[in-house]
């Protein structure tokens, strides 16, 4: 199985930064923004994880 394979099968969408992404969780929980240092503006959420795959070759240059 190659890169395809599992950009197709999983979904993957291009990711800003280089290679192919798909958010895979988000708890249903947030922490407030009151709660969090000043430089996080509004609520977070406790945790996120996401699928990542980065090709050999395959990111952005210009970052």
């Amino acid at each position: 199985m190659d890169a395809s394979f599992y950009i197709t099968h999983l979904n993957l969408q291009p990711h800003p930064e280089g290679g192919y992404f798909k958010e895979n969780y988000r708890a249903t929980e947030s922490i407030p923004s009151g709660a969090s240092p000043i430089r996080f503006n509004g609520p977070r959420t406790f945790s996120t994880a996401i699928y990542y795959l980065l090709q050999h070759g395959d990111y952005n240059e210009q970052l």
